[in-house]
């Protein structure tokens, strides 16, 4: 996804630099916003059951630890 490698490499393989641009930045808007998502979800979930924690016993350690 670095504009910079990305040109050097498809100048390199002879590919036309930028091809493709468009379709990259609409996949990196759609990535983006369904991780956002996943991550609003499972922090509401954690919020309402911190039972659902992939890190609780982490957690429990360093609060004993206080």
């Amino acid at each position: 996804m670095n504009p910079f490698s990305l040109a050097v490499a498809q100048g390199v393989s002879g590919v036309p630099v930028f091809s493709g641009a468009t379709f990259r930045i609409v996949m990196w808007f759609v990535f983006t916003l369904a991780g956002l998502v996943y991550t609003m979800i499972y922090a509401n979930k954690v919020k309402r059951n911190p039972e659902y924690s992939v890190s609780k016993e982490a957690n429990e350690y360093f609060k004993k630890r206080q």
